[in-house]
């Protein structure tokens, strides 16, 4: 079961048996369901505007991304890649504004083996606008801030790309002197900080490393080198805060970071969970990540998704202290990570449950 999503009054969720389900907001009850032909492990991504309303969806049939009416439930269109690796990231959505007009554009990544795009679909047609081929792409979601488009680049010293929507030129390649095995999570955007601070992007590397990059100057402005080893699985932002809050999560701990210096403001180590990775399971392409709950961090940790234990945990933990104030048990595994929609919390396990948390 993929993380969840708002939008159109629906919560929309993929999950293996192929669909994509459109559950009621209220109650949890299903409305409808999409059937894309192959398992769905990617969050889809709603859209609603005054003139256009979707939800799209990746699937690894075909590495497909699809369109899909809110209203009607039907197709709108598909369009798919020529590779046979069942990875597809999730997508995003911009709306391009220049002198010739609004194009809609729905951004993603696919791979095979050590081949990997990155494409840009107009979302009203699905005609394929622009596509780069990259030795190796980050599996997280291409991000999208300050009318620019960013992916992270799995490749020796090389971090990111920062790519012009419209036609796909890459304006900018970061790269950490040849010295890091590149980006493991794309980032997460802070495009409105206090006055006088960067806007920066913020991503991580798989050697314990995060960094803050100004937007504009095109400079590193921080590096924070995490205290313990491991993968860095996500990355979560607190908006409009003061102060605001990075949080980072790894295999076995979990950090808060001050987003305009990279300071760290806390640590809370809490073992090892359902993110641990065993080889060739296509589980790992979905690790749960933190979610910012209010003044809580939220975190999936136990349910050993090859072993005998059945349960998992969402831990709460305080987001100024970093010290765990309590937990939600669950029965049945976590891939999916945790959503906050309307102040409620969404979580979806691998044995078909989905649960709804209010704070009240």
């Amino acid at each position: 079961m993929s993380s969840a999503v708002g939008g159109h009054g629906n919560i929309y969720i993929g999950c293996e048996d192929h669909k994509l389900y459109a559950l009621s907001s209220a109650d949890g009850s299903i409305k409808w369901g999409f059937d894309t032909g192959g398992k769905i492990w990617t969050s889809a991504t709603a859209v609603e505007e005054s003139d256009f309303k979707a939800v799209f969806i990746t699937s690894e049939h075909h590495q497909r991304l699809y369109s899909i009416n809110p209203s009607t439930k039907n197709e709108n269109w598909h369009v798919e890649s020529d590779l046979s690796s069942p990875f597809i990231s999730s997508s995003n959505y911009t709306r391009y504004h220049d002198i010739s007009g609004a194009l809609p554009l729905v951004c993603y990544t696919f791979t095979s083996g050590f081949v990997s795009s990155i494409r840009a679909v107009n979302a009203e047609t699905g005609e394929v606008i622009w596509e780069d081929t990259i030795g190796n792409i980050s599996k997280a979601t291409p991000m999208i801030a300050s009318g620019k488009v960013y992916v992270g680049i799995v490749q020796l010293g090389e971090v990111f790309r920062e790519y012009y929507p419209q036609t796909g030129h890459v304006l900018f390649s970061y790269t950490e002197n040849g010295e890091l095995p590149g980006a493991f999570t794309s980032g997460v955007a802070h495009v409105d900080p206090k006055p006088g601070y960067p806007q920066l992007i913020i991503t991580s590397t798989r050697d314990q490393t995060v960094f803050g990059y100004d937007i504009y100057s095109r400079e590193e402005k921080w590096t924070t080198i995490l205290n313990d080893s491991g993968s860095i699985i996500g990355l979560a932002l607190t908006i409009l805060r003061e102060p605001n809050v990075l949080i980072v999560s790894q295999l076995d701990n979990l950090y808060a970071l001050d987003p305009d210096t990279g300071v760290i403001l806390w640590h809370y180590p809490y073992g090892k969970n359902s993110t641990e990775e065993k080889p060739n399971a296509e589980e790992n392409r979905i690790r749960p990540r933190p979610v910012i709950w209010g003044d809580y961090v939220i975190h999936c940790v136990g349910g050993d998704p090859w072993g005998d234990t059945l349960h998992s945990e969402l831990y709460i933990i305080s987001l100024s202290t970093g010290i765990k104030e309590g937990s939600i048990a669950l029965d049945g595994h976590l891939f999916s990570s945790p959503v906050v929609i309307n102040e409620i919390l969404y979580i979806g396990c691998t044995n078909g449950s989905f649960y709804a948390f209010s704070q009240g």
